[in-house]
């Protein structure tokens, strides 16, 4: 009993999940048959509705060049007939030509060139200014090569300041030379009215080209368009040697945005108009509409749904009960399994960082225990190198010295001199030896601890360290300070003149350098020290290296201070030591 009630539990299920895959395709297929047809209609309407405007634009074309050209042909037979010099001083035909200008079917204006391109006459103005117009297009092939008609590309006018394009005639004598042009030039922005006017929508664009890719005119205009070539289009490379009238749709039009497109070519003319209209605008409302369908779709979709799982419901809802008691124990058994092994894994993950902090640590200590060994041999062998050095000198020299002393004056003793002069000629020696002596006693005490440091303060201590620096090591050193010794108490002068003389004594050791820059500055409440030298350099190796025991005496110095020591440099370029401390010491520090 137990496995019927489960394959018919299971057999309900799957009827419901079959049932709901059954509603959304069918849901889905109904959207996509109905948005398709609503697609294919739009475009086949906007189709039609581009047809019928580039109907409407190619007798609005023909029709202003038709009239244009008759106006053209009736001015060029008076010129012909009264010459040009009757027809330019004369203000009355001036005014005949402004009139011919005003009975233009578009609005624009009469131009009169001669042989030279150079501006006759023109119906804007009288007197007209003095210009010259050889390098418009139009000018070349009437000159050159004998065309009557010409119809130019679009120009913006040196004297309007204008778009339009040029319909010209050419003139010629009575022996058949060339004598000028007569052209009309008609503004393009009468067309802007056309383009409203014709329903396209407000994206749409209207255009007129010559059949080798010349724009006539375009609306709306824009300045980049002037002198360009559109002969790459499919317009010219494909559609309009298959068929003079149609429309496509093409990805990339004259403004790079995807477009429909109706064209028709002007019959008699070199000429094709064309309408264009961008496929998001002529989709607009079909998105919205299909917005509209997918929304109903959606709600019967989850109404149906809906309807199935109430149906489902009413018929299995102890199997519900029994599923949900089942499937909340099997989630409380999940989370508890899960928050012990979260626990765990946290538990195991604060063991191992508790025991690699051990580790680092346990390292750091040995490796901190290490320096500080090597440090304190190092400091009690340099004593007691001291002390050797000291007793030899104090043997050898004031040894020697006392000795001789005491030798002259056993002699004095047992033998007085004779006379005055003999004293002063034996004590004259001894007193030299004196002062001899004198001067090694404050030789040895200056090296101990330098008398001028506690006398005359920190700065005049490193001048006499710099100098005696120069003197043993013929390396040149240079003192840059900005310090005020009376800022500083004797501690901190005594640490920072060991640093000074400990970077000195490695120079001379180890850096093999030819110059030496010492710079002492306050920087706010820190005293910065820098040594720059321009020896071999110090390698990383030797700033880690525990048995460096120079820098590692350094950054002792610089710590119990409170601040800290840094050194860097590269093979052949030298070593820079950087020391900064605070001015002000919190706590006593013995040098």
């Amino acid at each position: 009993m137990v496995k019927e009630r489960r394959l018919y539990h299971l057999s309900s299920g799957m009827q419901l999940m079959g049932i709901l895959f059954l509603l959304f395709i069918v849901d889905g297929l109904t959207l996509w048959f109905t948005a398709r047809l609503d697609y294919t209609i739009t475009l086949e309407h906007a189709r039609a509705i581009l047809q019928k405007t580039a109907i409407s634009l190619e007798e609005r074309v023909r029709r202003t060049i038709d009239s244009t050209e008759a106006i053209l042909h009736s001015g060029v037979v008076r010129l012909q007939d009264r010459g040009l010099e009757a027809m330019i001083s004369s203000r009355d035909e001036w005014s005949r030509l402004k009139r011919a200008a005003e009975t233009l079917p578009d609005p624009g204006s009469i131009w009169l060139l001669d042989d030279k391109a150079d501006l006759l006459m023109d119906s804007t103005q009288y007197p007209s200014q003095e210009m010259n117009y050889s390098e418009r297009e139009y000018f070349a092939p009437h000159r050159d090569k004998g065309v009557e008609l010409y119809i130019g590309p679009v120009v913006k006018g040196k004297i309007t300041n204008k778009y339009s394009f040029t319909i010209s005639h050419r003139i010629d004598g009575k022996d058949g030379s060339f004598l000028g042009i007569l052209l009309a030039a008609i503004d393009v922005d009468d067309f802007t009215g056309f383009l409203r006017t014709i329903g396209v929508g407000e994206d749409g664009t209207v255009a007129l080209y010559r059949t080798d890719g010349i724009l006539i005119f375009h609306q709306p205009m824009k300045e980049e368009y002037l002198g360009r070539s559109f002969s790459g289009l499919k317009l010219f490379s494909t559609f309009l040697d298959r068929s003079p009238s149609g429309e496509y749709e093409s990805d990339r039009w004259v403004d790079g945005v995807r477009q429909l497109v109706a064209y028709r070519k002007i019959h008699g003319r070199p000429l094709v108009v064309v309408i264009g209209v961008p496929t998001g605008s002529i989709l607009k409302e079909w998105q919205t509409r299909f917005r509209f369908y997918t929304t109903i779709a959606i709600i019967v979709f989850f109404a149906l749904a809906g309807l199935s799982w109430f149906a489902r419901r009413t018929v299995s809802r102890e199997e519900k009960e029994r599923s949900r008691e089942i499937a909340g124990i099997n989630r409380s058994l999940t989370e508890e399994i899960a928050e012990r092994k979260k626990v765990e894994e946290e538990l195991q993950r604060a063991r191992d960082g508790l025991e690699s902090r051990v580790e680092q640590r346990t390292r750091e200590l040995n490796t901190a225990y290490e320096q500080l060994r090597t440090l304190s041999a190092r400091l009690e062998s340099v004593r007691e190198e001291e002390r050797k050095r000291i007793s030899r000198e104090i043997h050898d020299e004031l040894g020697q010295a006392l000795t001789g002393l005491k030798m002259d004056l056993s002699w004095l003793s047992t033998r007085p001199p004779e006379n005055r002069q003999s004293l002063i000629d034996k004590v004259t020696p001894m007193l030299d030896l004196v002062d001899s002596t004198v001067r090694t006693v404050r030789r040895i005490s200056t090296e101990l601890r330098p008398g001028v440091l506690d006398d005359l303060g920190l700065m005049a201590a490193i001048e006499w360290l710099v100098e005696d620096f120069r003197h043993r090591s013929l390396i040149e050193c240079r003192l840059m300070s900005g310090l005020k010794d009376a800022a500083l108490d004797q501690n901190l002068s005594t640490a920072l003149f060991r640093i000074v003389q400990e970077a000195l004594t490695n120079v001379i050791r180890h850096a093999h350098a030819s110059r030496v820059t010492i710079n002492i500055q306050e920087d706010k409440d820190m005293i910065v020290v820098e040594i720059e030298d321009d020896g071999k350099g110090i390698g990383e190796h030797d700033i880690s290296d525990p048995g460096s025991l120079g820098t590692l005496g350094i950054r002792e110095r610089a710590l119990l201070l409170g601040g800290h020591a840094s050194f860097s440099g590269s093979e052949g370029r030298g070593t820079v030591v950087t020391v900064r401390v605070p001015m002000r010491q919190e706590r006593e520090y013995h040098a």
